[in-house]
């Protein structure tokens, strides 16, 4: 029986077929690999850049009425840092103003009330406040919030809360009130030396002047970042944010901006 098989000029002739349909491939297929690990390096860095800013977002929306501070508004092209502060609440509710004559013993609060101040909850949204934390009201300036007039430290729970200060003002008459963790008296989120950081301040003190020390990491591979705040009336704020991400790997960037609706009434 003969043996059948493949001559080497024919192998040679199969290599070298094989060798143009796998360039052929390369050539054709090349682009479209390349363009889909392009979008998904650039779909990685937008998540990373969105998830910072809805998380910036998300302690903005929850913060003290009239709480924010801008202190510096904008990282790169120079400049060394952008920072801003706020004072993150935990919950919040209304209480009684007023004495009810329906109810006798119903504790009110309000200027005139007389030492120990005594706080009758009457609606309550988010986590019970604790001892420690503290309850703010009508915090209609920036500073009041840092610096005590409109903040009190609750001291008992009872019912009714016993408060440390007496946090009410003459004429206000909302009778809503914020509670701010004692674990979180107020945090400043900063953009410097290429990341995104969320610093919680161990105390109340003075609004802070300077971006101050490196926190938690929120966002690596920031390039820029600018804060834009304005005030339209009393009540309403618009804080504009915009992050710049770089990649380390083929320097290329993307720029992600986002506006967060500041609720400034008390």
């Amino acid at each position: 029986m003969k043996a059948r098989g493949f001559s080497l000029i024919e192998l040679i002739i199969v290599i070298m077929l094989m060798g143009i349909m796998a360039a052929s491939v390369t050539i054709f297929f090349q682009p479209a690999v390349v363009s889909f690990i392009d979008a998904r390096r650039r779909a990685d860095m937008t998540d990373a850049a969105d998830t910072a800013l809805r998380r910036m977002a998300q302690d903005i929306r929850r913060a003290v009425p009239n709480s924010l501070n801008l202190i510096a508004p904008v990282f790169g092209a120079g400049n060394p840092a952008a920072c801003f502060q706020i004072v993150p609440t935990v919950g919040g509710g209304r209480y009684r103003t007023d004495i009810d004559t329906a109810i006798p013993g119903a504790d009110a609060l309000n200027e005139s009330s007389p030492a120990p101040f005594r706080m009758e909850i009457l609606a309550v949204q988010g986590t019970p406040p604790a001892v420690g934390d503290s309850v703010v009201i009508n915090n209609q300036n920036a500073a009041d919030v840092y610096n005590g007039p409109s903040r009190a430290a609750i001291t008992a729970l009872g019912p009714p809360l016993t408060l440390a200060s007496n946090p009410t003002v003459s004429g206000y008459m909302g009778g809503r009130f914020q509670v701010v963790s004692a674990l979180e008296p107020s945090v400043i989120y900063t953009c410097s030396g290429g990341t995104l950081t969320r610093t919680v301040l161990p105390a109340f003190a003075a609004p802070a002047a300077a971006c101050g020390a490196a926190g938690v990491l929120v966002a690596d591979n920031i390039a820029g970042c600018t804060f834009t705040y304005g005030t339209a009336g009393a009540t309403n704020g618009l804080l504009t944010m915009t992050l710049i991400m770089t990649n380390p790997a083929n320097q290329e960037s993307i720029t992600l901006g986002y506006a967060v609706h500041v609720d400034n009434a008390p």
